[in-house]
């Protein structure tokens, strides 16, 4: 037995593709912005210390924004997220 695809169907089908590509390319501009941003970030510290904003370049806060961000944790903390507000 063939299967026919309707008008609708094909519609549907090739929607949801644009979705799922526009969806990844937004998480790829993220990824992207995430690792400029930390690099911005540690220049800043670096100048700080040079021109003796000690209290800006020893900020625990911009330390931890200074870090790499690793996205396997990012995922997990999501699933882990989507876990409990199933649940």
């Amino acid at each position: 037995m063939t299967r026919s695809w309707t008008g609708a169907c094909v519609i549907h089908v090739v929607a949801r593709i644009v979705v799922y590509l526009a969806e990844h390319l937004v998480v790829q501009i993220l990824l992207l912005t995430e690792k400029e941003v930390t690099a911005v970030i540690s220049m800043n510290q670096q100048i700080a210390s040079k021109v003796g904003l000690s209290e800006m370049e020893n900020s625990e806060q911009i330390e931890q924004l200074s870090q790499s961000t690793s996205i396997d944790e990012v995922a997990q903390n999501i699933q882990r997220s989507l876990s409990e507000d199933v649940k």
